[in-house]
């Protein structure tokens, strides 16, 4: 099956008879650190979608390669859309699809920043007679196996780093890696994650951005000897085997509409 802006219309439209199910990769334009492409996100997400689409047979949409990522903007060469009109994109393509036969949507979102205004779209789909699940392809490699890349799953550490060099490694610099220390908030408040921080035996969100905890954009301590184009192909594989399993039934689940 040819992604959707390859096809022509009538070609769309049969698609759309054989199968009501629709692939929608989303992503964003943002910084990954020294050493992965500020395409890292909707690269990965295009790549899987794809993958997806064409073992279960169904239209592709083109990536929506913009998200919200504000708090990457101190870094030279990320986009960023508001969450409103990030909404009101991916709204518009599922409603233009749905008007054209589609049903059933699963989004593979490749950037965390995307997934409030994903979940509110598949919110708003379900009372129009239609269902959209949202898969995030980091969060699905953690709960397939914790242990890829001794359980390295931040902004560009180990496994997304791994998951590039199998998808684009001509756009990687390893050479540019450099050593980062999540910075604190205080003497007792510190960085675990992103925007969590411990304090004590639990753990508080605070969101900043992303140069205030790193000087250089990646978290996690990043092992160029783990993170392999191996590795990333490894954690493709698990992930689109899991996606086409889940695509498969997920098409079978009544709509309502």
């Amino acid at each position: 099956m040819p992604l959707l802006q390859e096809m022509t219309w009538p070609r769309v439209e049969a698609a759309l008879r054989r199968s009501d199910l629709v692939v929608v990769p989303i992503g964003s334009t943002e910084q990954h650190g020294p050493h992965l492409p500020l395409a890292t996100d909707f690269l990965v997400a295009a790549h899987i979608a794809k993958r997806v689409g064409e073992r279960l047979e169904a239209v592709v949409a083109p990536v929506l390669p913009f998200g919200y990522a504000p708090y990457h903007l101190d870094f030279a060469g990320t986009i960023t859309l508001d969450e409103a009109t990030l909404r009101a994109a991916l709204l518009q393509l599922c409603r233009s699809l749905l008007r054209h036969g589609a049903r059933h949507f699963l989004v593979v979102n490749g950037h965390g920043g995307n997934t409030a205004s994903a979940e509110s779209v598949a919110l708003e789909l379900a009372g129009q007679g239609a269902l959209c699940a949202v898969s995030q392809w980091w969060e699905l490699a953690r709960e397939l196996n914790p242990a890829w890349g001794h359980g390295d799953f931040s902004h560009a550490g180990v496994v997304e780093t791994a998951v590039v060099l199998a998808i684009c490694p001509e756009a990687c610099d390893l050479a540019a890696l450099r050593p980062t220390t999540l910075t604190p908030l205080s003497a007792n408040i510190r960085s675990e994650y992103a925007s969590r921080f411990r304090f004590g035996k639990g753990t508080v969100s605070v969101r900043v951005p992303m140069r205030r905890l790193s000087a250089t954009g990646n978290l996690g301590e990043v092992d160029p000897a783990l993170a392999t184009s191996e590795l990333g192909r490894e954690i493709l594989e698990s992930i689109v085997d899991y996606l086409v399993a889940f695509g498969k039934e997920f098409a079978t689940v009544p709509t309502g509409g």
